[in-house]
């Protein structure tokens, strides 16, 4: 790794140990010519390197020739992914838990662009670089009764609430679960619709 243009700013870094301030280590940080950290040499022998992409988001960290890569964790309005954004090292795995707040539903997680579904957890294996994962909450669920407009997160959970004649709608997009239904009343699934 040689960049256009090096900064090596050595100085006495100092941490609050127990309430008190100590001198840490001295510190050599190294910069690329986009001003990015590229290298943190300490005296104890010890250094980390990190490495960006083109558009100089952070891709990887190396600590001691061991990499850590970047999960970027984003949770929309109405619920939570825990732990928050992380550094995994290289081969580790991750595990993220999925949760919505009262009243709330995951409509979809999106792991590195890709939509996973409404899943409740999602596990980063072998992880070899940078990840993504999103979680998309909506207030209602993606199941309607038209008829008394009750909103439901499961297909199963508003054709057992259902009355004989009524009228399932499921959002647009993609629903797949498993289905049990009766044979004594008449239900109407309709899909693709957009709620208000």
């Amino acid at each position: 790794m040689i960049p256009t243009r090096i900064a090596a700013i050595m100085f006495l870094a100092t941490c609050l140990l127990n309430g008190r301030l100590a001198v840490a280590q001295e510190t050599q940080f190294y910069y690329d010519y986009q001003n990015h950290l590229i290298e943190m040499n300490f005296n104890d022998d010890t250094w980390m390197q990190y490495t960006y992409d083109a558009n100089g988001n952070l891709t990887s960290k190396i600590y001691n020739n061991t990499d850590y890569f970047p999960i970027t964790v984003t949770a929309g309005s109405g619920g939570t992914i825990t732990p928050g954004s992380t550094d995994v090292l290289y081969g580790g795995n991750e595990t993220f838990t999925i949760t919505p707040n009262d009243g709330w539903y995951i409509s979809e997680v999106i792991v590195d662009g890709v939509d996973v579904g409404a899943v409740t957890s999602y596990t980063f294996n072998d992880v070899t670089y940078e990840n993504t994962i999103q979680a998309v909450f909506i207030q209602n669920g993606p199941v309607e009764n038209a008829r008394t407009g009750q909103f439901y997160q499961h297909l199963q959970d508003a054709y057992n609430a259902a009355q004989n004649g009524d009228t399932i709608l499921a959002q647009s997009g993609t629903l797949t679960e498993n289905f049990t239904a009766g044979q004594s009343m008449s239900v109407t699934i309709d899909g693709g619709y957009t709620p208000d």
